[in-house]
């Protein structure tokens, strides 16, 4: 543990001249170290390093693997952490690359004897949890992100590999038991021993009834199952909006150490799920203008039914461009209802006060905060019980309107009730 070298902004410098030709020796470089205070979990757990010349501007990030969360350790918290994990990230990378190129950051060098990872500088681009939170707008976004999970589902899965190459990606990307993590961090922690977690002593009651619902349980029960025992396709796992990089143009899907195989669904439920969020947080927010507010929740309804969408049409004509007769037919209406259920049970994970979402920590109100995670927690059951019902992603998002509806008249009769009382 302590004799994990932690490299200063000297020594990372010297790396990447003694390494690599990246840079000439006559160059002058400057290093600026990444503290955890970033909101992508990868500066939370990795020691992040931008190397920028000063002769022609040219720039790359060394990224150096930890052997424990390293913002915890700064606090006196040792979580251990697999180094295996940057394996994982690596080919993530340099696999997705191949399916969909340009649209996850290149690998420069790959050092596993010191375990660090040197790859494209994406600082010109912005965080999209950053930028929805700034009520920014992507027309391009939802259907390249909806492209991309089309075609890493389908190239990695049965429907275009053989059973023995499958197998082999299979068995390659389980070394790391990825599965077990995310396991807890979306099905049993936020339900079964959701007392662990905290969570704001006004929410106490909702989170009661949902995390002792039996149905809803059932559900989540089915959902875990299907999680851990459906290995259709390799899957990014962590999938949310802290771990896309976005511009005008273009996508960069980056943090794929937890990749393994998994449902097809789960990182488009996990994505969605992450969007909803964003949703959820303006519900209560008061500092913005009702009607930026509505304009940018009707943008975010649409954005997921064009990512679905274009997932589901690009996934459905790649299976008919190479799918042999003998593979059988592709349940698309599973797929959907299970990423229903995923992107439920992933906004759960993420209204608590241990793991809460940067969408509603940026909120300082702890009411206005309070009724957006309440709307989470309201919503999430409402597609856990219906998921099975719903046929298309439009149904879903009519689900989502009418709860809004819904909260936005509750909040509206309280707030009379109480002026008329206090008159």
């Amino acid at each position: 543990m302590d004799n994990h070298m932690v490299l200063t902004a000297e020594t990372a410098i010297k790396y990447i001249k003694d390494r690599t030709d990246i840079f000439s020796k006559s160059e002058i470089l400057e290093a600026k170290i990444f503290d955890g205070g970033r909101q992508s979990v990868d500066g939370l757990c990795n020691h992040l390093v931008l190397l920028k010349s000063k002769t022609t501007g040219n720039s790359v990030v060394l990224k150096q693997v930890m052997p424990y969360v390293k913002a915890l350790k700064d606090d006196g918290i040792f979580i251990p952490l697999s180094l295996e994990r940057i394996n994982t990230e690596v080919s993530y990378l340099e696999l997705i690359d191949k399916i969909f190129p340009k649209t996850v950051p290149k690998v420069y060098l790959w050092d596993k004897e010191n375990s660090i990872l040197v790859m494209e500088d994406l600082s010109h681009m912005k965080i999209l949890r950053n930028e929805m939170i700034n009520l920014k707008k992507f027309p391009e976004f939802p259907n390249q992100l909806g492209e991309l999970l089309a075609r890493s589902a389908f190239y990695t899965s049965e429907y275009f590999l053989s059973k023995n190459e499958k197998k082999a990606l299979e068995c390659y990307f389980e070394h790391s038991n990825n599965g077990s993590l995310f396991e807890n961090l979306t099905f049993t922690g936020p339900f079964m021993n959701y007392n662990e977690r905290g969570i704001y002593h006004k929410l106490q009651k909702d989170i009661d009834d949902l995390c002792n619902h039996s149905e809803v349980l059932k559900e989540v029960a089915v959902l875990r199952a299907i999680f851990l025992d459906k290995k259709q396709a390799l899957i990014h796992s962590d999938l949310h909006t802290s771990n896309i990089f976005v511009d005008e143009k273009s996508i960069k899907v980056f943090d794929g150490e937890y990749a393994h195989y998994g449902p097809i669904a789960y990182d488009v439920g996990r994505i969605i799920g992450s969007i909803i969020l964003n949703y959820a947080s303006l519900v209560g927010m008061k500092g913005i203008s009702q009607e930026k507010k509505q304009d940018y929740q009707t943008y975010i309804l649409k954005m997921i039914i064009e990512l679905y969408n274009t997932f589901e049409t690009s996934y459905i004509s790649l299976c008919q461009m190479h799918c042999k007769s003998d593979k059988g037919s592709i349940d698309m209406d599973a797929i959907l209802k299970e990423t229903i259920g995923f992107a439920a049970c992933s906004c759960i994970s993420r209204v608590y006060d241990y793991g809460l979402s940067f969408d509603f920590k940026r909120i300082d109100n702890l009411e206005e905060r309070t009724t957006g995670r309440r709307f989470v927690i309201k919503l999430s059951k409402v597609l856990l019980l219906n998921r099975l019902s719903f046929n298309t992603i439009e149904e879903v998002v009519d689900a989502i309107e009418t709860l809004t509806l819904k909260t936005i008249v509750t909040d509206l009769i309280a707030e009379a009730f109480e002026n008329h009382h206090l008159l």
